[in-house]
């Protein structure tokens, strides 16, 4: 059962990946009809302009190994070839965090809706925090209550919550 958990996250993981990099394939389109007379002046106009070099390197690669022009837009988003010229650059050559910035950037570029989960993650944080918290609490209070040696584990549970800053405390 684990080694299916860990093939069906990785063939996850490796499914996200692949809409990533086909979103950024596509979008490099888009960028095709920016008014430039080369692959590379195109590519650095304002749109781009906060992209990573990696992946502006790899749409460059990719436009100029397709059949498409730069300024034939539905070429490019059926190009099955230039989609997984970019997708293979992309997955090789740029750092996760490149991978993701250029998938949010050309998904904003193409009036698509970004997804942020950042408020499903902080409450789901907080309903299992909460109760983790309170059980933590009942058994260091029964245990001074009962008069019963704290262990080394309790030591540290008190430890971790004294050094604890919270992230509006700090400076």
């Amino acid at each position: 059962m684990v080694v299916s958990f860990a093939h069906h996250s990785q063939s996850r993981l490796q499914r996200l990946l692949k809409e990533c990099i086909l979103l950024v394939a596509l979008s490099s389109a888009h960028a095709a009809n920016c008014e430039a007379s080369s692959v590379s002046t195109s590519f650095t106009s304002s749109p781009f302009k906060s992209l990573s070099q990696c992946a502006l390197d790899c749409f460059t690669l990719a436009i100029s190994n397709s059949s498409c022009s730069t300024t034939n837009l539905a070429c490019a988003y059926s190009d099955a070839p230039l989609k997984l010229d970019a997708y293979t650059c992309i997955y090789l050559s740029c750092t996760p965090k490149e991978i993701i910035s250029t998938k949010i950037q050309t998904s904003i570029q193409r009036g698509q809706e970004v997804r942020d989960c950042s408020s499903k993650n902080t409450i789901t944080a907080i309903l299992f925090a909460i109760p983790s918290g309170l059980l933590v609490l009942y058994r260091i209070v029964f245990k001074v209550h009962d008069k019963l040696s704290l262990a080394l584990d309790d030591m540290f549970i008190l430890s971790i919550g004294r050094t604890y800053e919270h992230p509006s405390q700090s400076s």
